[in-house]
């Protein structure tokens, strides 16, 4: 269960969750005009995770095919936050 802990702020700008057919997703809600992002890449491209290899990461793949972020901050009003979630529910 999520618990806000007080002793610090949160700054949630993004949802990120997985989808199939990421790219058809993209064009559908771009049609929409909803930004959407794909903000996390493959961890095994980074220095600091040079000693990985791939098959040390199984669903590293999966993640990063399937990944995908949406807006969620406090300038969203609730009529847009609305629009989001319908176009979401409309399927792509």
């Amino acid at each position: 269960m999520f618990s806000e802990n007080y002793d610090y702020k949160n700054s949630y700008w993004l949802y990120g969750f997985i989808v199939e057919n990421r790219e058809r997703f993209i064009r559908h809600m771009k049609s929409k005009n909803i930004p959407v992002s794909v903000v996390h890449h493959r961890i095994d491209r980074y220095s600091l995770f040079k000693d990985f290899k791939r098959n040390d990461l199984p669903n590293q793949v999966f993640f990063d095919n399937n990944q995908i972020h949406i807006p969620i901050h406090d300038k969203l009003e609730d009529d847009q936050i609305q629009y989001i979630i319908n176009a979401i529910k409309e399927g792509w």
